[in-house]
């Protein structure tokens, strides 16, 4: 009896498990999938027909843009003018020549804003420019000597920094804009007469500053230091050391770059006073030649 409760169960759970025909049930997972097909389909059909309706669109505004050629010129180029890359292409396929004619008046027209910016661009730099020569040329007015400060602190930093000013207001003269008004290039001029002025005065005093920075660094190794001549570029040094040839040449090696950057025209070494010095000449610039240094403190003249 068991055994035949348990066959009757058995059957009664199949059955509900299938439909009247005996097939199996879909699961909740197989009708989600069926209905995300199903949206996605639906989804791609509708992007289709807004493709179809907007190339519809897109033709009739093309049709009546070459149509307004006969009708209103002005007209047929204003909506040209408003009409974006698919629009011009779509009336490229019924009149190539009128889209290709306004594709011309768009690089014309970029090529004239381009053009128009560089100009601007141009005058901005051209008034800036005549700004800063105003402002310098108001300070060497002031200032047309370097000044002799005694409360400043004369060491190796305030010799380069004084050298460095003078390379950086050529600097200026080496960037002019192209093509400056002669109110400008007036300016320019008397910018140059004062800077050639203020060099004329400011090498010797930054040599005979070096010299003397020198002898106080040199004094404890019996090395004496002195310069001569009427614009002090000339530097002798004197020590019993340098009887040897070998402390001359790494003596002059290492004060090189500074005696490149003061603008110093010969280098002699005696190893006592009124000894014979041999001397290196250095190949340099008159102190009023403006010009800009490089990295290994040579100078680079400019034209005036």
């Amino acid at each position: 009896m068991d055994q035949v409760n348990e066959r009757t169960q058995q059957k009664l759970g199949q059955k509900s498990r299938t439909g009247p025909s005996g097939n199996t049930g879909k699961t909740t997972k197989e009708w989600l999938l069926i209905s995300c097909l199903g949206i996605i389909v639906l989804f791609a059909a509708f992007i289709f027909l807004a493709i179809l309706v907007s190339e519809s669109q897109m033709q009739s505004k093309a049709e009546e843009i070459v149509a307004l050629g006969k009708t209103d010129a002005d007209k047929q180029q204003e909506k040209l003018a408003d009409a974006d890359d698919p629009l011009l292409n779509t009336v490229e396929k019924l009149d190539s020549e009128l889209a290709n004619t306004e594709r011309e008046r768009r690089k014309a027209e970029e090529v004239k804003a381009i053009a128009e910016t560089v100009k601007a661009g141009a005058a901005k730099e051209k008034a800036k420019y005549r700004e800063t020569l105003e402002r310098e040329i108001q300070s060497m007015r002031q200032n047309p000597t370097m000044t002799d400060d005694d409360d400043v602190i004369q060491d190796e930093v305030y010799v380069t920094v004084n050298a460095a000013l003078l390379a950086t207001r050529a600097k200026l003269l080496a960037e002019a804009p192209y093509e400056i008004k002669s109110e400008t290039e007036n300016l320019r001029q008397e910018y140059i007469k004062l800077h050639k002025a203020y060099q004329r005065d400011t090498f010797p005093k930054l040599r005979q500053m070096q010299a003397k920075i020198w002898r106080n660094k040199l004094w404890e190794n019996n090395v004496e230091v002195r310069v001569s001549g009427s614009k002090a570029d000339r530097i002798t040094f004197t020590a019993a050391m340098f009887a040897s040839n070998r402390n001359k040449s790494a003596m002059q090696e290492t004060v090189l770059p500074t005696l490149k950057l003061l603008r110093f025209r010969r280098a002699s070494y005696e190893w006592y006073r009124g000894s014979q010095a041999p001397y290196w000449d250095l190949e340099t610039l008159a102190d009023g030649e403006i010009a800009t240094i490089d990295s290994q403190n040579n100078w680079r003249p400019i034209k005036n």
